[in-house]
C-alpha cells in the first residue's frame, strides 16, 4: 500500500474543487446554507475527512495533519488525474481539475483505492462516478446444500427437524434445493424464515420452482420477503417443476431489515414449492459464483461491504446517492476496486460528499 498523495496545492474537494472561499465548487449537491461533510486534499497532499473548507462559514473547518489514502496496484497511480490519461476517451462531469481515474496503463492495469476511516455522520453519501459497468459479483445468501436449512433459519409445521433434499430438477443448481414437499408430500404445511438481514444490494434473485398458490389467497405456497413484518416483494411457481428466475427489485430497501419466508399453506395438487440459490446482487437473473472484474466504488463498514455502485460505460460522471440513515455513527472506508482488465476496465471518481440530502 503507497500513500495517494497530490502536488501541494490549495485544499479541494476529493481530488477536484478547489476552496474558493464560499460553497460554489459543489453547490449541485448542496445548499449554500448547510455545512457538509466532506473528503479532500490538504495542502500538504493527503486526503482526510473533514468540513468545507469555506472561511465565509463560521462552521467550517480546515484540517492540517490527514492520515493518506492508500492505494493497491497500479490502476489508480500515485495521485488524481487531470482529466483523460494517455488513449483514454475525453473525460467529462467531473467538478474542478482533478478527479480519481483507474485508467494509468490502460483497461489492463488493476487496483484499489482506499480512504481513511470516517464515522458516519450524516444521512447521504453522494459522489460523482463513470467508467465501465462492471458491478460487485454477487452475494449468496442461501443455496441449500447442507443437512439443514442453514445457520439462523428457522423451520414451524411439518419442516422442523427437516432439511434440503437432493433433486435433480431442470435449471437447478447444486445437488439439494429447498423442497417443502418434505415431511409429508403435499399435506406438509408450514413455514421456513431466513434470519434477519440488512438489505445492501438493489435485487434479491433466486429460483423457484412448484405450485401456483399465490400470496394472499387461500392455501398459498409463496417466497415471501418481509420488512418490518410486512410482506414487501412475494413470489409462487407455475405449476412446474423446471425452476425459473425471479428477481426482486430492491433498491427502494436498502437499508432496511428484512426476512425471507418460504411459506406453504397449501395441502392439494401442488402443494408444494421448491427454491434454490438465493442471491444479493446488483443486477436481476444472477445466481452466484460471476468473475470478479468489478470496477466500483464501496462502503465497508465492519469489513463488510454495505453499498457498491460501478459505471455506465461512459467517460461522463454522474451523481450517485447512497441513503446510509441506518448507518449513522457506524466507522466506514470507502474503497474503489479496478478489477477490470477488458472493454471498459476502469472507474472514475470524484466529490464525494456526506450530507443530509441526496445530490441534486
Amino acid at each position: 500500500m503507497i500513500p495517494y498523495k497530490l502536488p501541494p496545492q490549495a485544499p479541494r474537494l476529493l481530488n477536484n474543487a478547489v476552496c474558493r472561499g464560499s460553497m460554489q465548487s459543489y453547490r449541485r449537491s448542496s445548499s449554500p446554507d448547510r455545512d457538509p461533510e466532506i473528503l479532500w486534499p490538504t495542502q500538504q497532499g493527503g486526503c482526510r475527512r473533514g468540513r468545507a473548507c469555506s472561511p465565509s462559514s463560521p462552521r467550517s473547518r480546515c484540517f492540517s495533519r490527514p492520515p493518506w489514502w492508500t492505494t493497491a496496484g497500479a490502476a489508480f497511480g500515485s495521485g488524481p488525474a487531470s482529466g483523460a490519461l494517455p488513449n483514454q476517451q475525453p473525460v467529462t462531469g467531473y467538478l474542478g481539475n482533478n478527479l480519481v481515474n483507474s485508467f494509468n496503463g490502460g483497461d489492463s492495469s488493476t487496483g484499489t483505492l482506499t480512504s481513511p476511516s470516517f464515522t458516519i455522520g450524516h444521512s447521504y453519501v453522494n459522489f460523482l462516478a463513470g467508467g465501465g459497468n462492471n458491478p460487485r459479483p454477487s452475494d449468496v445468501f442461501a443455496d441449500f446444500e447442507g443437512s439443514t436449512w442453514g445457520a439462523g433459519w428457522a423451520a414451524s409445521g411439518s419442516y422442523v427437524g427437516q432439511g434440503p433434499t437432493a433433486e435433480s430438477l431442470p435449471h437447478q443448481l447444486g445437488s439439494k434445493v429447498l423442497d417443502t414437499y418434505v415431511g409429508g408430500g403435499d399435506a406438509a404445511t408450514g413455514a421456513i424464515t431466513s434470519p434477519t438481514f440488512t438489505i445492501t444490494r438493489d435485487y434479491i434473485d433466486f429460483l423457484i420452482a412448484g405450485g401456483n398458490h399465490p400470496w394472499g389467497q387461500s392455501g398459498a405456497a409463496a417466497v415471501n420477503l418481509l420488512v418490518n413484518g410486512q410482506v414487501v416483494r412475494t413470489a409462487t411457481g407455475q405449476n412446474s417443476s423446471t425452476m425459473s428466475n425471479v428477481n426482486w427489485d430492491a433498491h427502494t430497501l436498502v437499508g432496511q431489515k428484512a426476512q425471507i419466508q418460504v411459506i406453504d399453506h397449501a395441502s392439494g395438487s401442488w402443494g408444494h414449492i421448491m427454491v434454490d440459490q438465493i442471491v444479493f446482487s446488483s443486477v436481476p437473473n444472477s445466481v452466484g459464483g460471476e468473475p470478479d472484474n468489478q470496477t466500483t466504488v464501496n462502503l465497508v463498514v465492519n469489513g463488510q461491504v454495505v453499498r457498491t455502485a460501478t459505471g455506465q460505460n461512459s467517460e461522463r460522471l454522474a451523481w450517485t446517492s447512497w441513503n446510509v440513515s441506518d448507518l449513522i455513527g457506524q466507522s466506514a472506508q470507502l474503497q474503489v476496486i479496478d478489477n477490470g482488465t477488458g472493454s471498459w476496465g476502469h472507474v472514475l471518481l470524484d466529490q464525494v460528499t456526506f450530507e443530509d440530502i441526496p445530490a441534486a
